[in-house]
This record gives C-alpha cells, sequence and structure tokens, in this order.
C-alpha cells in the first residue's frame, strides 16, 4: 500500500511569513496540531501548536508579531506519495513524529500521513483479517 493510499490530501499551511497568531487560528479552526510551512508549493518546515506555544508565547513575545519561520521546526522530513506506507511509518518512529508531509515527485506538497491515518489503516487490515 502507498501513502498516497491513506493520506489526508491538501492540507491546510501557512507561509514563513505569516504570524504565530495567524497560524494558531488556522490550527483551532482546522482542529490540525501542525501545519506544514511552504514556500510555494515546496514545504520548508513545520510549525506545531507546541512549537507556538514553546518557542513563542512562552518567550514572551508577541504572537502577532512572531513570524512562523522564527518556531518551524527544520529539516523537515517528508514522505514520496508512492513510497510504501510501511517505510513512511519506519521515518515517523525514528524520528519521533506525529505527521509527515507527502510530496509528489517534483517535491510539491500533496499531502500529509498522520499516526491517526496510520492506526486507521491498521484497524481496516484487522477487520478484514478477522472477517
Amino acid at each position: 500500500m502507498y501513502v498516497t493510499e491513506i493520506m489526508t490530501p491538501a492540507p491546510i499551511v501557512c507561509t514563513p511569513d505569516d504570524t504565530a497568531d495567524y497560524a494558531a487560528k488556522l490550527m483551532l479552526n482546522h482542529n490540525v496540531g501542525e501545519l506544514p510551512v511552504c514556500d510555494g508549493a515546496k514545504v520548508i518546515g513545520v510549525v506545531t501548536d507546541r512549537d507556538i506555544t514553546v518557542r513563542g508565547t512562552a518567550t514572551g513575545k508577541n504572537p502577532g508579531d512572531l513570524e512562523v519561520r522564527a518556531l518551524m521546526t527544520q529539516p523537515v522530513y517528508t514522505a514520496g506519495e508512492f513510497d510504501p506506507v510501511e517505510r513512511a511509518a519506519g521515518v515517523m518512529e525514528r524520528k519521533h513524529l506525529r505527521r509527515l508531509p507527502v510530496v509528489d515527485r517534483n517535491g510539491r506538497l500533496v499531502g500529509i500521513l498522520s499516526q491517526t491515518d496510520l492506526t486507521r489503516e491498521e484497524v481496516i487490515k484487522r477487520q478484514h483479517f478477522m472477517a
């Protein structure tokens, strides 16, 4: 099975120039805890709710004045859309990641793979096996 078969397509993203409060509002409005940070269609980092809290507000900086580029996590690890799910899951496990941006052959963001996606797929496999 390939990553593209279980990933969430077209994830919500932000840019490095967006403010931390804008990124936090996107996360709240879309019920996500991580946003890929894109320069055009290329993923250059990720920003999480924890990044905003720990690197941003906990340091006393105003999230309305703080750009995402100052908070984002780099380097960003990605999976290819046609990578086997097992390979992507291995990267997530080794790097202790909950989410992994998915890129096409040209390096453009096409989706995001989450632990929830992996868990859902495993449950479906078990149900089919047990049936």
